[in-house]
């Protein structure tokens, strides 16, 4: 999905999304959802790192990285990565998670730039996307 650009109007301007390959995409849960908190897998892991330059490895236990995000349909939210305080496990949440999805529905953080309509800009930024089984299996 390197390159796909989403074009919006944002009071009267346009502004452009570039996503990146920058991504992961998971099947939620009815523990995920409950608890709001999920395993940092190996994708999560990996976005985390080359997105946000963030590494669970350096890490100390109970210590965290907060990221502002957004939601694909404008909502604005954050994404917090960090280490469990016991066993130090990886995990992340997402604040408002539980507002927009459903157990089944898929998840999918992605890296993109924002740019405004003169071209200048390239805020760096999270987008965050829910998804019905549905609409996942059929590809769309």
């Amino acid at each position: 999905m390197t390159n796909v650009i989403q074009t919006q109007v944002n009071n009267g301007m346009i502004e452009e999304t570039t996503f990146t390959d920058n991504m992961f995409t998971i099947k939620l849960t009815k523990t995920m959802l409950e608890k709001s908190i999920m395993d940092a897998t190996k994708p999560v892991q990996d976005f985390y790192f080359y997105a946000l330059d963030g590494n669970f490895g350096d890490m100390l236990r109970m210590e965290h990285d907060e990221y502002d995000a957004e939601f694909i349909f404008g909502a604005e939210t954050t994404i917090k990565f960090y280490r469990t305080k016991g066993r130090g496990d990886n995990r992340f949440s997402i604040k408002g998670l539980r507002k927009y999805a459903d157990v089944g529905d898929y998840l999918t953080v992605q890296e993109a730039y924002k740019y405004s309509e003169n071209g200048k800009g390239g805020v760096h930024s999270i987008i965050i996307s829910v998804d019905e089984p549905e609409v996942v299996e059929r590809g769309e």
